[in-house]
């Protein structure tokens, strides 16, 4: 198991769940979504991110992804990002939507699906304007 900590953040995303020894405070699904794609690299990647979002989705709220969204503390990248996975990998339309709706009024530009190969010289013909520079492997046919 492995923790990242962030030394600045806002409180919108955290949530308080109940233990036996108490309350603990805890990531929710929204916010966990976006960490995932911002530290994909230490984590495995995006295949493995992808499975992860896979099993997430089903926890994942669309007023709590929208209020996380419009609190200013979402990077421009990791959502156009992640609205590309929901829409082209998972087929959650609804997610890609609502984050759609907050990216189409900014100013955004080309990003690669994998930061670590930042070829910017591929195209990004989608309107996330994500440059497709990984091969996604089928992790899930079932």
């Amino acid at each position: 198991m492995r923790f990242f900590s962030k030394r600045k953040f806002n409180q919108t995303g955290i949530e308080t769940q109940k233990t036996d020894t108490g309350y603990i405070k805890i990531s929710s699904p929204a916010l966990t979504a976006l960490d995932l794609i911002q530290f994909e690299k230490r984590i495995g990647g995006i295949n493995r991110v992808l499975s992860i979002l896979d099993e997430l989705s089903e926890f994942l709220g669309i007023e709590q992804l929208e209020q996380l969204l419009s609190n200013g503390q979402v990077q421009l990248a990791s959502a156009q990002r992640l609205g590309y996975l929901f829409e082209h990998y998972l087929q959650q339309s609804e997610f890609a939507e609502a984050i759609f709706k907050w990216i189409k009024d900014k100013v955004y530009y080309r990003t690669p699906l994998d930061t670590s190969n930042a070829n910017r010289s591929q195209k990004a013909n989608n309107r996330w304007k994500i440059v497709p520079n990984l091969e996604i492997k089928k992790y899930n046919d079932s």
